[in-house]
């Protein structure tokens, strides 16, 4: 049986908190359950990546955001290596964690050890888009549940609102979504034709 290090033990805490409050089926608690598995590491590599190459925020700044991260302190640190590198700070886990201080907010994000952690426990910044990726893409997601939760609930008390005016939301809702997810090389059904 593998043991966690310290920092996913903590990873996993914090999902179980989340998940031990949630109904044991049903689609919302699937679907919750699998996106807390796939930001434990997804944004632990991005921090961790972002320490130890901080020119490489360049490569995701402009369509990666705090309000993609699911939790506070993850969102702090993304603004901490975000507003040191405007600076041209360094972004080490000395410098984070004197930020977080000076913030007052250092008990918020697990002190400077657990950011020493996150730069510990990444072996490489080469993949930070991707891990931004499953960031954002974990936001969107987060997203379309919680769209389409709202929409069924306001469909069981429509007051005065048509099935056609609730889809018409939704689906405006939904477009915004697609619209904000970064496409990675996608290409059309005809340009990918031609290229035959």
């Amino acid at each position: 049986m593998k043991r966690f290090t310290s920092l996913e033990a903590r990873i996993d805490a914090a999902a179980h908190k989340v998940l031990d409050r949630l109904p044991e089926g049903g689609l919302s608690g699937a679907a919750i359950e699998f996106l807390v598995f796939g930001l434990k590491q997804g944004w632990a590599s991005l921090f961790g990546g972002l320490m130890l190459a901080p020119e490489r925020l360049t490569d995701i700044a402009g369509w990666l955001s705090e309000s993609d991260f699911y939790r506070r302190d993850h969102a702090l640190i993304y603004r901490a290596i975000c507003e040191l590198a405007e600076t041209n700070q360094p972004c080490d886990a000395v410098t984070m964690g004197e930020w977080f201080e000076a913030q007052g907010i250092a008990e918020l994000v697990g002190g400077s050890s657990y950011i020493l952690e996150l730069a510990n426990n990444t072996p490489s910044a080469a993949n930070i888009v991707a891990y931004a990726d499953i960031v954002r893409e974990k936001s969107a997601l987060r997203t379309i549940i919680d769209v389409t939760t709202e929409t069924a609930g306001t469909a069981f008390v429509a007051k005065g609102q048509t099935s056609k005016d609730l889809a018409a939301e939704a689906v405006q809702r939904l477009m915004q979504v697609s619209g904000s997810t970064r496409l990675r090389g996608a290409r059309s059904m005809a340009d990918i034709g031609k290229s035959w």
